[in-house]
Parts: C-alpha cells; sequence; structure tokens
C-alpha cells in the first residue's frame, strides 16, 4: 500500500477551558478522509462519536463539527459531556493518511510507439 502517515498540532488544550474547538486545517480537508483522522492528546489517542450527550466526565472523546462555510472543527468535552483537555502546548494532535493505496501504484513500462498506416485508395468499379 502506498498510504503516508501526517502529523499536524492543532492547538494547546487547557483543563480550565470548557468545550475546546480546533479548525482542522486545510491540507487535512483537502488531502485525506475525515474517517482517516485520529486524535491524540498527550500521546493519547481519543475516540469520535457522533455527539457528546453520552459520554462520561472521564470519556476521552471529540466531535466534529462542520461549519457553512465548508470548515470543520473538532470539539472536545466540557467535564460533565465529555473528558476536558488537559493542559499542555501544542498537545493535541491530528494524524491523517494521505495516498491512493495500491490501486494508484501502476507498474512503470515502455510505451509502444503506433506503427503508421499507409493510406490506401480503395477502387470501387461497381458505382
Amino acid at each position: 500500500m502506498c498510504f503516508r502517515k501526517n502529523h499536524v498540532v492543532l492547538g494547546t488544550g487547557n483543563v480550565n477551558d470548557k468545550s475546546q474547538q480546533f479548525k482542522l486545517p486545510e491540507e487535512i480537508l483537502l488531502s485525506s478522509n475525515l474517517n482517516n483522522i485520529s486524535i491524540s492528546v498527550k500521546n493519547k489517542q481519543w475516540k469520535r462519536v457522533d455527539t457528546l450527550g453520552n459520554s462520561s466526565p472521564s470519556d476521552r472523546h471529540y466531535v466534529l463539527r462542520r461549519e457553512e462555510e465548508g470548515e470543520v472543527s473538532i470539539q472536545f468535552g466540557d467535564g460533565v459531556n465529555g473528558s476536558r483537555l488537559p493542559s499542555g502546548k501544542d498537545n493535541v494532535k491530528a494524524t491523517y493518511r494521505t495516498g491512493a493505496g495500491a490501486g494508484g501504484n501502476v507498474e512503470e513500462r515502455p510505451t509502444k510507439r503506433k506503427k503508421r498506416v499507409k493510406k490506401v485508395k480503395i477502387k470501387n468499379d461497381n458505382l
């Protein structure tokens, strides 16, 4: 397979802030499927969920928020529904895959030149 993992810092967590949000950079939106993104905070994986409403205060969950302008943000818990982010400089990171996989790999081979075909006039005496 021909996938490449890319890492980008999304921001800095602060345990005193509820429901922190970070915009996904355009490079991720243009080059990766949102299902191929993983989020880690202090090197621990967080789980994407559809809603934080069912998350406990200790659950390391996040949701994706799509804005009308096409931007996508990641939102974390408020300490009641989902865990707040721990404090730390540049501790919120995204990892995403790019590449076409095996289907995008084409074997290198020389191209063949086509032979020229000589034009031939056909004589039709039946007219």
